[in-house]
């Protein structure tokens, strides 16, 4: 068991860069109004180094402290390695419940250290052997530059074991795109998944496929974010599956063609899933219903019902 030493210390003899400290988030309002009213109710821990003492934890009742220019009541930890502080740091923080990037920090932490994870997991609330650990655990392998992306789009972390088989070069042309936009996790599934099949056929590198496709362009445009996943999944699904994309596009002219001119629409309300289509009119008195019916017969008997239904799913 570790023992700890009572300390008082100047700021200034404190050190707040020690990577045990996963977390580290500034000092609240509600913390520092506390600390200026009623004080420091509780130590924050330090270690003993070469220059004075590195903060083990308390990092933000620390920067409230500092900010106050008060003087820092510390417990001094015997002299613990990596493993232990970051022990100590999660037992102190306990009370918190981590995010889906707070995981990822603290197993970003843990994992190169060479240990048995268990007891970080039961602190973590971590089953192991769960998808969710082989996630983090895949996640831990890409480039620290992705954790932005868990901000905006925390579902992203499923995503981790198809991401972790990237090549660094291809991650980092698609960096971007997740930085940039907050993707749902089926467009996201999506997205990589037609990238995967539009490389596929020449074995493309993605920056050829992004290039070819202009999805930089795209991203880089003044498009809505909504309307730019759109239009980067069509391109990449047009690219993937042509002669689907063929055959949806000529179901749509037939479509528009066949109710041209009249007061009726014609949808296909599943995007082809089915052979169906809806017809919709309104009327608003016998003469305009009469009217309907004979467009009806028209459109019944038209050439441009020929090709239906068709199946493009198929």
């Amino acid at each position: 068991m570790l023992t700890y030493t009572p300390l008082t210390l100047d700021p200034d003899r404190i050190l707040d860069v020690d990577p045990c400290i996963f977390w580290a988030g500034e000092c609240t309002k509600p913390l520092f109004d506390s600390l200026q009213g009623q004080g420091q109710l509780q130590p924050v821990l330090v270690q003993k180094s070469s220059t004075g003492y590195t903060l083990v934890a308390g990092y933000s009742r620390f920067q409230g402290l500092k900010k106050l220019g008060k003087k820092i009541y510390a417990l001094q930890t015997e002299d613990p390695g990596p493993w232990e502080k970051g022990l100590i740091y999660l037992s102190s923080n306990l009370g918190r419940i981590p995010d889906t990037l707070m995981l990822v920090r603290a197993m970003r932490y843990f994992s190169p250290l060479g240990k048995d994870l268990q007891q970080i997991y039961l602190l973590l609330g971590i089953s192991r052997g769960s998808r969710q650990e082989r996630q983090l655990q895949a996640w831990t392998r890409l480039p620290h530059e992705w954790d932005g992306a868990l901000q905006h789009t925390p579902q992203l972390l499923t995503c981790a074991p198809d991401l972790a088989n990237i090549s660094h070069s291809d991650l980092d042309t698609l960096l971007p795109f997740f930085q940039d936009l907050s993707w749902s996790l089926n467009n996201a599934r999506k997205f990589l998944d037609l990238l995967r099949r539009t490389q596929q056929p020449e074995n493309l590198p993605i920056e050829e496929v992004v290039t070819r496709l202009a999805l930089d362009k795209i991203l880089a445009g003044e498009l809505s974010p909504k309307d730019k996943i759109r239009l980067i999944l069509d391109s990449l699904g047009r690219a993937a599956y042509p002669e689907y994309f063929r055959l949806m596009d000529e179901a749509r002219q037939n479509i528009n063609s066949l109710v041209a001119g009249t007061a009726w629409n014609c949808t296909h309300s599943d995007n082809f899933e089915s052979p169906g289509l809806e017809l919709r009119v309104r009327v608003h008195n016998r003469d305009e219903l009469q009217e309907v019916s004979r467009q009806l017969k028209s459109i019944a008997s038209s050439t441009h019902l020929s090709p239906w239904p068709v199946y493009p799913h198929e």
